[in-house]
């Protein structure tokens, strides 16, 4: 099972196996500093078949955060703050919940899923020019809260 990972990790790549699957977590980084979480350049995270839980959490110049996730997917959360210039969330077939939240200079937000898709959730404030849900298939719940000078909002 894929733990959690912080933008101060100091790992350039860590793989991490289940009793079933293999799953890696690709950590690339400007900085090797284990206490710093400043200038995070990219963080992506790739995991598929029975994977319950991503989380992924960058503060402090983080320019990009990528989450893929296949198969069972339960979960998938991504918290960015401070000049966060792009999230992306990809999910798809059973996905259970994703939930992305932005704060503070967030220019792009963008989560894709599609298939039995229970749950979206992307909450945005201060500053956030661009956020685009679009879920296909069986879709109970999209919820898009957005404040202060948000100048798009697509829900498709």
């Amino acid at each position: 099972m894929l733990g959690e990972w912080s933008a101060s990790s100091a790992a350039t790549e860590e793989f991490v196996t289940d009793s079933t699957n293999t799953i890696n977590l690709i950590i690339i980084t400007t900085s090797t500093d284990a206490t710093s979480d400043t200038t995070e350049t990219s963080t992506t995270v790739t995991a598929s078949t029975t994977e319950t839980s991503i989380t992924v959490t960058a503060s402090t110049t983080e320019t990009s955060t990528t989450v893929t996730a296949s198969a069972i997917e339960t979960s998938i959360t991504v918290t960015a703050s401070t000049t966060e210039t792009s999230t992306t969330v990809t999910a798809s077939a059973i996905e259970a919940s994703i939930t992305v939240t932005t704060s503070t200079t967030e220019t792009s937000t963008t989560v894709t899923a599609s298939a039995i898709e229970t749950s979206i959730t992307v909450t945005a404030s201060t500053t956030e020019t661009s956020t685009t849900v679009t879920a296909s298939a069986i879709e109970t719940s999209i919820t898009v809260t957005a404040s202060t000078t948000e100048t798009s909002t697509t829900v498709t």
